[in-house]
């Protein structure tokens, strides 16, 4: 089917209500053919975005079907999980971002590759959103060769010490954002969602596309910003509705009708 246009959304607090999931609307708008070329774009990797859209009924047991924004766009797939492109640290930034996080008593601490997960540290609080974002955590390897990580996510329920690690970590040359209070991400400079989402668009044939994007958090910034019409939930926080072309309640109807009305199209 000849796409129309490209739909880029966050998933946590997006695509996902805080209290009610996905919206029946939603599920069966992505279970079905659309001329619309829909894109995940979460900080998620691969095995926890297939963990929260099966949650929803959606592909269990099933490679995913859509092209994906992973890690902050970190690493990139097209349809079917076929891995297309991924950015890690540079080393010698890798190890002084580990080192000032080795100190950082209190948080959790984890560690990404393209779709594994080690800890560098585990909270009690760590531990309790490991089953609720689906993170399936491996055992700390001893290969001889050091890891090339995507993603570096910090967690813990006392803003403060986040903030004291946003601050200290001011002068390496990363990407840092908070993508709500208790998570503060680190990724290689210049990866963001919105550079992810224009590079995975071009690899796939669609950079001649109406681009819209949906997010709700700081960590969706930049993919609110690439996008030709962006939205934010009613229930996200003000400094991002203020930064979006429209903001929807998504309660009534899901997300994505609402973003697909907005090309002044009918869903179907």
């Amino acid at each position: 089917m000849i796409k129309r246009a490209v739909i880029g959304f966050d998933m946590d607090g997006t695509l996902i209500h805080p209290i009610g999931g996905i919206h029946p609307l939603d599920v069966q708008l992505l279970s079905s053919e659309q001329p619309y070329c829909f894109i995940p774009a979460t900080g998620r990797p691969l095995h926890a975005t297939r963990g929260a859209l099966a949650e929803a009924g959606l592909c269990r047991g099933q490679k995913l079907p859509w092209p994906l924004v992973l890690q902050n766009g970190a690493v990139l797939y097209g349809p079917n999980e076929e891995l297309l492109h991924y950015d890690g640290f540079l080393p010698e930034i890798q190890d002084k971002l580990i080192d000032r996080l080795r100190d950082a008593a209190g948080v959790t601490v984890l560690l990404k590759e393209i779709d594994s997960i080690t800890a560098l540290r585990l909270t009690p609080y760590g531990e309790e959103c490991i089953p609720r974002y689906y993170l399936d955590i491996q055992p700390s390897g001893t290969a001889e060769n050091k890891p090339v990580y995507t993603k570096v996510m910090c967690l813990c329920e006392d803003p403060g010490l986040l903030a004291e690690i946003y601050t200290n970590t001011g002068d390496l040359p990363l990407e840092r954002t908070f993508s709500m209070d208790s998570i503060l991400e680190f990724a290689p400079a210049g990866v963001h969602k919105g550079a992810g989402l224009q590079k995975l668009v071009k690899l796939l044939g669609l950079g001649s596309l109406p681009l819209l994007a949906a997010g709700d958090g700081g960590n969706d910034l930049e993919l609110l910003r690439v996008a030709d019409i962006s939205f934010a939930p009613a229930n996200s926080p003000v400094e991002i509705q203020m930064q979006t072309d429209r903001v929807i309640d998504t309660r009534p109807g899901g997300l994505l009708g609402v973003m697909i009305a907005a090309l002044g199209e009918q869903v179907t």
